[in-house]
């Protein structure tokens, strides 16, 4: 019989990389921030020379202090871990990343970079790993803010003439009859058999929820996601209640795995929105099969780089329970920066599994290598 395959991380290193854009992203940039971007890429190594990684933080984040810490203490507990005692290491980087005041993004990206080496080490792509559900899956695009009907409806057309099969919108305004205007108007333009969404950026009371949400009801879009915060329990049980659209929850920061179960007991919503800069796979996992346990679906939120998007792809590839891969629509000099080639989605509005062991994407290293400002 032959021995399991023993993985020990003997080596943790840490690119800093920056970057100087001249234009800015889709979404912008926030009040006050400047034109320098920054990603972290995350290298375990095992005793065999194999690599398992992941990025810290998106192409478009301003500040590095999210990614420097996972050069300090998050390096040295890595140190010497086995690969394959990942609960273990995702239980203890919960409870450690506070302490040593280390964003989530930071630690869960070893979760990830963790299960990326593992599968290397097994010789098998990611969701094999988990344990295939499918090998394609449909895409839909999340779409950026645009300030008018006319700009949401161009967006729509354009998206879904590339075979894609959904497209969520961000139109929030304070005239809610205007935002009911343009879903109207999206709607009528792509066609009652193409899959809309709405977001809501948690921006509404009940009363203004329920308005919106009633005329989703009757333009068939497939949920309604964040229209307040998941902390509103109560009217979110409500609207719940009272609508046909089902309600998603939860695109905030500080809505993760242990929230889950409040919300499923309450019945306040339909959809589980989850993110491994949050949770990391092991999490989303456990909460992909929480939502199954109790008959709902789990549609991931976008990852925000390159490789938590492909890991996402995995997870959702392993999920029984969930109907879309989700796509950002920003250029992909924006979004998939570091990798030599962007995900692509073929003529039917499918993204297809990557075919290599681990994640299953070939990181740019020339690039990485030109911006790399620091190694830890």
């Amino acid at each position: 019989m032959s021995k399991p395959v023993s993985q020990t991380i003997r080596d943790v290193k840490l690119h800093v990389v920056e970057r100087k854009v001249a234009e800015q992203p889709a979404h912008g940039l926030l009040p006050g921030a400047a034109p320098t971007h920054f990603l972290g890429v995350l290298r375990l190594f095992d005793q065999e020379g194999r690599e398992g990684n992941c990025l810290i933080g998106a192409p478009t984040t301003d500040s590095d202090r999210a990614i420097r810490p996972a050069g300090g203490p998050l390096k040295q507990y890595l140190l010497g871990k086995q690969v394959g005692d990942r609960e273990a290491i995702w239980h203890a980087l919960r409870k450690l990343g506070p302490h040593w005041e280390v964003p989530d993004a930071t630690v869960m990206a070893a979760d990830v970079a963790l299960w990326d080496l593992a599968a290397k080490g097994a010789g098998m792509p990611l969701y094999q790993m988990f344990g295939a559900c499918r090998h394609k899956i449909a895409a839909y695009g999340s779409a950026p803010f645009y300030d008018t009907a006319e700009a949401n409806v161009a967006a729509a057309l354009k998206e879904k003439a590339t075979g894609i099969q959904g497209y969520k919108l961000h139109h929030v305004v304070a005239d809610r009859a205007e935002i009911v205007k343009v879903c109207e108007a999206v709607r009528k333009a792509v066609g009652g058999g193409f899959t809309l969404m709405y977001d809501g950026l948690r921006d509404f009371d009940l009363k203004d929820a329920l308005y919106v949400g009633r005329a989703l009801d009757e333009l068939r879009y497939a949920w309604f996601e964040d229209p307040m915060s998941v902390r509103e329990l109560g009217a979110l049980v409500e609207l719940s209640r009272r609508l046909a659209t089902p309600i998603a929850v939860a695109d905030q920061h500080d809505f993760k795995l242990d929230d889950v179960a409040g919300v499923i007991a309450a019945g306040a919503a339909r959809i589980i929105r989850g993110e491994p800069a949050k949770d990391g796979l092991t999490g989303m996992r456990k909460m992909a099969a929480l939502c199954e346990a109790h008959h709902l679906a789990m549609e991931p939120h976008v990852g925000f780089n390159p490789l938590l998007d492909i890991a996402i792809l995995h997870i959702v590839l392993a999920m029984q329970n969930c109907a879309y891969f989700p796509l950002d629509v920003v250029s992909a000099r924006d979004r998939y920066v570091g990798l030599m080639e962007n995900p692509k989605i073929d003529k039917d509005g499918f993204i297809h599994a990557p075919a290599g062991p681990g994640l299953g994407v070939e990181i740019d290293w020339k690039f990485i290598d030109r911006h790399t400002v620091a190694v830890l």
